[in-house]
């Protein structure tokens, strides 16, 4: 993981990594280690940016 926090538009968190090709297919789950805490992450296909919060709105 590169980088990760609370997304507050989007109510979860939101974490940035580098993945080998094998593991990039969205929807994919991954265990990621968090401060020694264990969490599953799920691999999504488009970037959670929302600059006009649409999605938010729903």
């Amino acid at each position: 993981m590169t980088s990760g926090g609370y997304g507050y538009a989007l109510g979860h968190d939101v974490a940035l990594a580098l993945l080998p090709e094998r593991f990039s297919k969205p929807g994919t789950k991954l265990d990621v280690a968090i401060l020694g805490d264990w969490k599953v992450a799920e691999v999504i296909a488009d970037s959670p940016y929302d600059p006009t919060s649409a999605r938010a709105r729903m």
